[in-house]
Parts: C-alpha cells; structure tokens; sequence
C-alpha cells in the first residue's frame, strides 16, 4: 500500500500532513558573539562554536542538548561531558556593554 500525504481530520474531511520544521536551538549570534560553546580548556572542543543545522546520517554532532529541569536547556559536550547553560547571546553582549572599558 502507497504511502499518501493526506490524514483524515476529525471532522470528517482530508488534509494533508503537516510539514515538519527545523526550529533551531542554539541562541543565534549577537553582533558577531556567540557565548554557548565549550569552556573546558582541557577538552578538543574549546571555543568549538555549535550549529543549528540538523543531525546528518553517519555523523557525530559536538554537542548534545539536554535538560536541568523545566526551562533550563543545557549544552552537553560529547568529548568532556560538560553539561552548559545555554544562554541569550544578545542578553550577554548588554551585560558586557554595562561595564565600563577602563
């Protein structure tokens, strides 16, 4: 049997299955800034910065994401297993820009 792009709604009518998307996870970058990366400075993967671009068949990706707890998304390296905070690139970029250059 031949697999259809069409789903019977409940009401009673066909539609067709919803198109997935790609929602990225990583903070994007705030005036060249990208804060979510490993920070272990024994570990292959210092400074390495992640990407957006979805897991490629065949490939390992840097880092995993993982969770502390309700809203808490953490970055986890694959080489250390450091598990990171991800954070707002442009909230970290405003927080540099309260302190004064002395």
């Amino acid at each position: 049997m031949g697999q259809t792009n069409l789903f019977v709604d409940p009401a009673g009518g066909d539609k067709k299955l919803p198109v997935k998307r790609f929602k990225p996870r990583i903070p994007n970058e705030s005036s060249g800034l990208q804060y979510n990366f490993c920070k272990n400075l024994d570990c292959s993967q210092f400074r390495l910065i992640p990407t957006n671009q979805p897991k490629q068949s065949g490939k390992k990706k840097s880092y995993n994401f993982v969770s502390s707890g309700k809203n808490s998304p953490l970055l986890s390296c694959n080489v250390c297993l450091i598990g990171l905070p991800l954070k707002s690139n442009y909230g970290f970029k405003q927080k540099l820009n309260d302190f004064p250059l002395i």
